[in-house]
């Protein structure tokens, strides 16, 4: 059986990633091999150039660590805005996939395209062609730096609709590229639709032989209905984009684990901050789930 990789996003950073030497260590320490750094939350880029001395501190506390790294790019990169935004989006993309290259990291996250409920259909399919022509042309820059770009589903927020697990398929089968895959968040797929039982096993049936990358938390497929105003309310409630431990919420983990998957694919863990004293916990169950997916 091939051992599966195993990694830990860090989740949060800092100006000067000061947190970042003893988010890595833990991440060692608990047996993950793998670490995506959330790079959104530290200042690397500026204007979608890379900040040189910014980049020389990150290559520093990453010198002479075991193990490999992935990125996730900015949440706000959207190829599904208006067009007159397309050419920055893209650029900051390149920008994240220069980054990757630099430190030596595999996978370049970011998210599916969001867009108004207004558009019409015929500006909606516009949007699309447009997002898979930035996803192709990314492809092929990620290609030259030797990544992959991972496509995360996300869902509604913001008041922004976004792709369901099946149309983020259909998107990546269009687009036909080596170098472009798919990053299946399980738990944003269960509050996207707003479901945990077989609408969700239907559609992630879909999306799992397109995903080379997998982020790995829990919730109960319940969207935030509830005006809360701390995260522990939305815990008390069990709505939201929680990023549990797995098995503490309602997806139905072992049923995932049955389904098709690419060969070798990244087991990522994405556990908020607050339930880090249950890493290595995490840890340990993710290797069994994993082991049954690539067993």
């Amino acid at each position: 059986m091939v051992e599966p990789r195993i990694g830990f996003s860090t989740m949060v950073g800092s100006n000067e990633m000061t947190a970042l030497p003893g988010q890595l260590d833990l991440i060692h320490s608990i047996g993950a091999s793998v670490a995506e750094l959330s790079a959104l939350h530290d200042d690397l880029i500026m204007r979608h150039r890379l900040i040189p001395g910014r980049m020389a501190l990150l290559k520093s506390i990453l010198a002479d660590r075991p193990m490999d790294y992935s990125v996730h790019a900015a949440i706000g990169l959207n190829f599904m805005l208006p067009p007159a935004h397309k050419q920055l989006h893209l650029d900051v993309a390149k920008a994240y996939v220069e980054l990757a290259a630099e430190i030596g990291a595999e996978h370049v996250v970011i998210h599916s395209g969001q867009y108004p409920g207004r558009l019409t259909q015929v500006e909606l399919a516009h949007r699309y062609d447009q997002q898979r022509e930035c996803l192709k042309h990314l492809g092929d820059f990620a290609a030259q730096h030797g990544c992959l770009i991972c496509v995360e589903n996300v869902f509604y927020w913001n008041q922004q609709h976004s792709a369901t697990p099946s149309e983020l398929a259909a998107e990546l089968k269009a687009v036909d590229h080596s170098h472009v895959c798919a990053t299946f968040d399980f738990a944003h797929a269960a509050l996207n639709l707003e479901d945990v039982g077989e609408v969700f096993l239907a559609e992630a049936a879909t999306l799992t032989p397109y995903s080379k990358h997998l982020h790995l938390h829990d919730n109960f497929g319940v969207p935030n209905r509830t005006q809360t105003y701390t995260f522990n309310e939305e815990l008390a409630f069990g709505e939201g984009d929680l990023h549990l431990p797995l098995y503490w919420g309602s997806l139905p983990w072992d049923l995932l684990a049955e389904m098709k998957y690419p060969e070798d694919p990244l087991f990522m863990i994405e556990l908020n901050p607050q339930f880090w004293r249950e890493a290595q916990e995490m840890v340990n169950s993710t290797r069994c789930w994993a082991e049954k997916v690539v067993g």
